[in-house]
């Protein structure tokens, strides 16, 4: 079983590295729009969701998700390859959430 998450639907971006990269100390991080870390704006997600979608809102990460067979078909020649022995089935379908699967709200 997957260890879930507490993704914000509406994202809240928290600020953990200085420009460089580098890590900041805990004091200094900080949270973008810290007013949306609320119960209301938070559902379970699983982790490797969670993290794909960072800080895209919903309808970002959807659109993204819908393009994402398209965007490593432009990079990777092996998916190409993959596709074309059927190893791969690339399909033209909505992205449905599970939430919305099972009738949540959003």
């Amino acid at each position: 079983m997957q260890k879930m998450h507490a993704d914000h639907i509406k994202p809240v971006i928290r600020v953990t590295t200085d420009p460089g990269g580098e890590r900041l100390p805990v004091d200094q991080q900080r949270m973008v729009r810290p007013e949306l870390n609320t119960v209301a704006n938070v559902m379970p997600c699983c982790g490797p969701c969670n993290i794909s979608k960072g800080g895209y809102g919903l309808e970002e990460w959807r659109a993204l998700l819908a393009r994402s067979a398209e965007i490593v078909a432009r990079e990777k020649s092996i998916f190409r390859a993959a596709v074309r022995f059927g190893l791969i089935r690339v399909v033209d379908e909505p992205v449905i959430f599970h939430f919305e699967r099972k009738g949540a709200t959003k």
